[in-house]
């Protein structure tokens, strides 16, 4: 998280605060593994974009469909 938080704030030009949270949450994902070695071993599969090109990619995306989200999100 700390790692994306950076990539956040470099492309967003936001800066947005970190802070230890130790209890579960409804939205947390219980396990979350980047290191793609076996699946590539195995079938020979590797990501094709690097994480600083997913984030940019989401927030254009984010950005480009503010209006309809603001819609989904305020209800």
């Amino acid at each position: 998280m700390k790692e994306l938080t950076t990539i956040c704030n470099k492309i967003t030009g936001n800066k947005v605060g970190e802070h230890a949270v130790y209890e579960n949450r409804k939205g947390d994902i219980p396990i979350y593994i980047t290191d793609n070695t076996k699946i590539t071993n195995h079938i020979k599969w590797k990501p094709e974009k690097n994480i600083l090109d997913i984030v940019q990619d989401t927030f254009e995306w984010i950005n480009k469909n503010e209006r309809e989200l603001n819609q989904i999100l305020n209800k």
